[in-house]
């Protein structure tokens, strides 16, 4: 099976939301909890953006909360906040005074009223009137149910049958975000899922359009849907066929390098990172391909996605690669570098083909696939 590394996880782009910078309206969780004891403990956390950084070749994303607290007093309580758009949050109760005894809930806030009533359990608790938050039980169980049997293969099947398995796994988790997408296309998860199937690889940008089109008014100028329009318009523009983007970036030696410069020239833009495992892995391929194709017009530019402090571990995985041939450039910003958000890099490793007029022919080549499309166009 095939191996990157994402920009996000899965579950962020379904269950965190954007940092806000949209005009805020009060939100107001009201809870009835008939059958709690007086002055039980509520905790509320509302998700606040996130940190991200690389910890053992792998982009960890931390999330953020911002907490308050009240009590039930005659069996309810309440919360008031600014946000502004759906939200995502964490509701805790603590039934009982031993504080390691608690019940955790995860649930979505938006401008407005929101209701939760429970007569028993935070597990049991429904929302009436909120189709955000039906909705979001309709997406936690489905990838609850993906975890679990992802787990369950991991554990169970030998490793010859494992990769058959996730592969099914993962074409029916596929086929429920489009079935969602599809049959409830106003849903503000029907958003994240489009951007979920958008970002891998799985529908195409005109695709996505079509799906973005029929999502109604309720959500359209939410910033999660703003990105997603400018993620998707974006793609368009990198279809094969259009014009690269131009850029300009830095050297290993601090030299300006222009896109453009390779104009007249099959140029393959790379992009990728020291501390990427499978980007390296793809090392002696690139090293192939340059080699067999240099003397017909070919060469490659890779642009590095490491990050401030690390030059050095940078300029020694292109020694240790033996990639130093051809030229090499970085803003040394991770994936949030003008250039990798310019040609809206999903992962990495991730390379687009660039034919001598400057036009996207071809994208993601990796393994035997790019020395058979430079030995077609060359």
């Amino acid at each position: 099976m095939s191996i990157v590394f994402k920009r996000s996880l899965l579950a962020l782009s379904m269950l965190s939301p954007l940092i806000m910078h949209a005009q805020t309206k009060e939100y107001r969780l009201k809870g009835e909890f008939k059958n709690a004891k007086p002055h039980t403990k509520v905790y509320l956390g509302v998700d606040a953006g996130f940190d991200r950084k690389v910890e053992n070749g792998q982009e960890v994303i931390q999330l953020k909360a911002v907490w308050d607290s009240t009590e039930i007093n005659n069996g309810s309580f309440v919360f008031k906040g600014k946000i502004g758009e759906p939200t995502n949050a964490t509701l805790i109760i603590y039934p009982e005074a031993d504080l390691t005894k608690y019940e955790k809930l995860s649930i979505y806030l938006e401008p407005g009223e929101i209701v939760v009533n429970s007569d028993g359990a935070l597990s049991a608790a429904t929302f009436p009137g909120s189709t955000l938050n039906d909705d979001y039980k309709e997406v936690v169980a489905a990838e609850l149910r993906y975890h679990q049997v992802d787990d369950s293969i991991r554990r169970s099947y030998a490793h010859a049958s494992r990769d058959a398995a996730t592969q099914a796994l993962q074409e029916w988790y596929i086929k429920h975000k489009k079935d969602y997408v599809r049959q409830r296309p106003t849903s503000y998860f029907s958003l994240m899922y489009t951007q979920d199937l958008l970002r891998d690889e799985v529908i195409s940008p005109r695709e996505a359009a079509s799906l973005y089109e029929k999502a109604g008014n309720k959500y359209r100028h939410t910033e999660r849907s703003l990105e997603v329009k400018t993620n998707i318009d974006q793609l368009l523009l990198l279809e094969n066929g259009k014009s690269a983007p131009e850029f300009t970036c830095q050297d290993i030696n601090g030299k300006s390098v222009s896109l453009s410069d390779y104009r007249g020239k099959h140029v393959l833009l790379e992009f990728w990172a020291s501390w990427c495992a499978p980007c390296r892995e793809e090392s002696p391929n690139l090293i192939a391909a340059y080699k067999k194709y240099k003397d017909a017009g070919f060469t490659i530019l890779s642009v590095s996605l490491d990050k401030g402090g690390d030059r050095e571990k940078w300029l020694k995985a292109i020694e240790k690669d033996g990639t130093g041939a051809w030229t090499h450039v970085s803003e040394l910003k991770l994936f949030e570098g003008k250039v990798p958000k310019l040609y809206a890099v999903p992962h990495i490793p991730f390379n687009f083909l660039i034919d001598p007029a400057g036009k996207i022919v071809a994208k993601n080549l990796r393994g035997e696939e790019l020395g058979a499309t430079l030995q077609k166009i060359l």
